[in-house]
């Protein structure tokens, strides 16, 4: 606390400060020292989360501390304001099947609209049963999602790791591709058949939480991971910094 300072306690619930002040529409907050500092109409002011609502500090006098309450928004009832909203629940593929592909095209599927119309009348036929797919293995499992319409290698282990929970399944995106390559065969361009394999014997059961690890470090250091992914395929493309592989190993 700065000598001098006007403190003050605001109550507040369901606020996250930091999200509302980095929101994109407000320009003049810099966070220091575990305060943010800005300023509001002519008004310094500084503000720091804390349990059940967050301390104010300014640096003379105020005879009210609507300027502030007005700007945040804090006196709304941020509960009533979600509930107020419309919130629609996934159809069911009884629902989909009976839809015609320019419904669902008018919903946004563009593309897949086709094929999220021929999944969903195989499965309100009853020609697959997506709740027996709990009880089967990973490799089972993922050969009965490739079948539907639409579905490859990367959408089948996303539903197999975030909606059945098999920690085996290892989703490969762009990013998690590029962490691949970038962390484990920096010298070399694996198919994706090579990584596949690799996968399956390096991270084993729990491949899942491995992919989301690798995901999340992507995410947090994207310029980086960008800047040496592309040096190192510029380095791989040379025959002489391209290591020579062990005895018995092939590239896919």
């Amino acid at each position: 606390m700065t000598q001098s300072a006007v403190e003050k306690f605001l109550p507040v619930a369901d606020y996250d400060l930091a999200a509302t002040l980095t929101s994109g529409q407000s320009f003049r907050w810099d966070f220091r020292e575990s305060w943010w500092e800005g300023v509001v109409d002519d008004r310094w002011v500084r503000l720091q989360s804390c349990p059940g609502g967050m301390a104010v500090e300014t640096v003379v006098p105020q005879t009210g501390w609507s300027w502030l309450t007005h700007y945040l928004q804090t006196d709304v009832d941020l509960g009533a304001v979600l509930l107020s909203l419309p919130v629609y629940a996934f159809p069911s593929a009884e629902r989909l099947a009976a839809a015609g592909e320019a419904e669902l095209r008018a919903c946004k599927m563009g593309f897949r609209a086709p094929n999220l119309l021929a999944t969903a009348r195989l499965v309100a036929a009853g020609e697959i049963d997506l709740e027996r797919l709990r009880g089967c293995g990973v490799e089972e499992a993922r050969s009965q999602l490739t079948q539907l319409p639409g579905v490859g290698l990367k959408i089948a282990d996303c539903v197999l790791l975030f909606a059945y929970g098999f920690q085996q399944a290892f989703p490969v995106d762009v990013w998690v591709m590029k962490a691949l390559r970038q962390l484990y065969f920096p010298k070399r361009r694996p198919s994706p058949a090579r990584l596949r394999q690799f996968v399956q014997t390096h991270f084993g059961a729990h491949s899942g939480y491995a992919q989301q690890y690798l995901f999340h470090y992507m995410r947090r250091h994207r310029a980086a991971v960008a800047l040496n992914f592309a040096v190192t395929v510029q380095e791989s493309s040379t025959p002489a910094l391209t290591p020579a592989l062990s005895p018995g190993e092939r590239e896919d």
